[in-house]
């Protein structure tokens, strides 16, 4: 290689993006050539003011790959949590807290129906039921059907992304507790509106 050459290469070796093969070319040309030596060292003092400029801009690398070791520990204790968890007994208490929850639910509506009001000739239970039984009704969807909606989704990313992706406890886990958070927030709702 020629002075040229070898100078063309210099920005890419003092970022490491060479190859061996391609190193060693420039090492050599370096170990002749005092000037290339300069020239290298320049384009590293460049590197370094510019990686000072920018330091304030962006969170530095170590930042970023702790934020994202914490991201996936926080997903590998969840994924072990919910493979833990047994299926069976799992299966038994989900139905088991739907029927609770439906009959609970059903009881408190007639019992404590929602107080009724006059608004422009509309009755305000008219626009509070939807209100509560939406949130209610699919919560307990996303609860029993949890597996059937983590099967679509698997399917769906698979049509989508044209690659083999497998359905995880963890995925149906998720859709459960988005079922259960679904019921509490629609019996939190009712409870908000009886007071009213």
């Amino acid at each position: 290689m020629n002075r040229d050459e070898i100078r063309l290469l210099l920005p890419l070796y003092a970022d490491g993006l060479l190859d061996t093969a391609e190193s060693a070319k420039v090492e050599a040309a370096l170990a002749e050539q005092p000037e290339l030596r300069a020239e290298l060292q320049k384009l590293k003092d460049e590197n370094e003011l510019i990686s000072e400029a920018l330091a304030p801009l962006s969170p530095s690398r170590s930042s970023r790959m702790k934020l994202s070791e914490a991201m996936q520990n926080i997903h590998r204790s969840a994924e072990r949590v919910a493979n833990t968890m047994p299926r069976r007994d799992w299966r038994i208490f989900r139905i088991c807290f739907s029927a609770l929850v439906i009959g609970g639910f059903v009881y408190v509506w007639h019992a404590y129906p929602l107080p009724v009001q006059e608004i422009n000739g509309e009755t305000t239970t008219r626009l509070t039921v939807p209100l509560v039984l939406g949130p209610f009704a699919l919560g307990v969807a996303f609860l029993l059907g949890a597996e059937i909606l983590a099967h679509g989704e698997t399917w769906l990313m698979n049509k989508l992304l044209d690659k083999h992706v497998e359905r995880t406890r963890l995925q149906v886990f998720m859709l459960e507790a988005f079922g259960i958070t679904g019921i509490l927030f629609a019996g939190i709702l009712y409870l908000f509106l009886l007071k009213m």
